[in-house]
């Protein structure tokens, strides 16, 4: 697995405590930073507090099935595939990989959790003004994937905590392709 700021950020980080406007704003913009133009196939950390980025790729979701681009998890045990829609028009599959070291109740967790999740425009708006992601996420793709991230990861923190994980990290891979 690569070790970037963002992750490193995310270590050093006190789950415990609440994040601040300035730390959120940083780490999204070190988000956007790490963000190549094409593909992007890096695992990113979802997890309570967590900044995850989804992965975005020009060979479409078609071709990344066809052509085995999905990661061997994302292909065949996502624990979530979820769809969605970019400002742009572009659809998009996100999928979701089971977290690293997590009790193995927390994998029904995020499962039944985003089984048939339905995130709305306010969702959207609210996960992208948690981490002040910079541009309208109703008209920017940028800011729209950060939203819809955070509203997924807003949404399995409350779930982790109405089981008794509040405050619990874990790294839970996704991959994504837009076309």
């Amino acid at each position: 697995m690569h070790i970037d700021d963002v992750d490193q950020l995310l270590t050093m980080s006190d789950p415990a405590r609440e994040v601040t406007a300035k730390q959120r704003r940083l780490a999204a913009e070190m988000a956007e930073q790490s963000r190549p133009g094409k593909e992007r196939r890096v695992a990113r950390p979802i997890a309570v507090g967590a900044v995850a980025a989804v992965l975005l790729g020009g060979g479409g979701m078609a071709a990344a099935a066809a052509t085995g681009l999905w990661e061997g998890w994302a292909q065949n045990d996502a624990l979530a595939i979820l769809h969605y829609e970019l400002p742009s028009g572009a659809s998009c599959e996100w999928r979701i990989g089971s977290p690293e070291g997590a009790p193995d109740e927390v994998d029904d967790i995020v499962r039944d959790t985003l089984a048939g999740v339905e995130i709305t425009p306010a969702d959207i708006a609210e996960g992208a003004a948690y981490v002040d992601a910079a541009g309208d996420p109703r008209t920017d793709d940028g800011a729209f994937e950060t939203g819809y991230v955070w509203a997924v990861n807003l949404r399995l923190q409350d779930a982790y905590a109405a089981n008794g994980y509040e405050g619990q990290w874990w790294s839970i891979e996704g991959q994504g392709y837009c076309e």
